[in-house]
C-alpha cells in the first residue's frame, strides 16, 4: 500500500470543500431542490448530533 501524505490529504480536503460548496449552492438553487427537500434539510439539521450514527457503527453494519 502506498504512503499517503499530508500533502494529499490536504488536497482531498480542498477538493471535498470546493464540491461541498458546489452542492451548497445547487440546494439553495429553488429551481433544482423541492420546497420538501429543503424543509427535510432544516429538519435534519436541527436534530442533536446525538441521535447519529457513528462511521464505526456504520462500518461494522455495512463491511
Amino acid at each position: 500500500m502506498a504512503a499517503i501524505t499530508l500533502e494529499q490529504i490536504h488536497e482531498d480536503l480542498i477538493g471535498l470543500r470546493k464540491e461541498m460548496k458546489d452542492l451548497k449552492a445547487l440546494i439553495k438553487d429553488e429551481s433544482i431542490v423541492s420546497e420538501d427537500v429543503l424543509s427535510e434539510i432544516e429538519d435534519s439539521r436541527k436534530k442533536s448530533k446525538s441521535r447519529l450514527i457513528s462511521h464505526d457503527v456504520m462500518r461494522d453494519e455495512f463491511a
